[in-house]
């Protein structure tokens, strides 16, 4: 679960480079020709719900506590696309 969040983040991440660069990535197709960007958004909320179940298994544990925080990064970076 962890890693599809992630690739979510990282393309999220590497957006403007991905646009500078016309580079296609679902993330991009999805927020910039689709425009659609709850689509992400709706993608990662049932990632979350799965994501949050597996690890809480795991809480104290500190890859555990790093998992979390990455998915908030995530959640924060999602909230400003929303907003363009």
């Amino acid at each position: 679960m962890f890693r599809a969040l992630w690739l979510i983040l990282d393309h999220l991440l590497d957006l403007e480079e991905v646009r500078e660069n016309n580079v296609i990535t679902g993330v991009r197709l999805a927020i910039d020709y689709v425009r659609q960007p709850r689509l992400i958004v709706e993608l990662t909320e049932k990632l979350s719900k799965r994501f949050n179940n597996l690890i809480e298994a795991l809480r104290g544990v500190d890859y555990a506590v790093n998992l979390q925080q990455e998915y908030v990064e995530l959640k924060e970076m999602l909230k400003k696309e929303l907003k363009r």
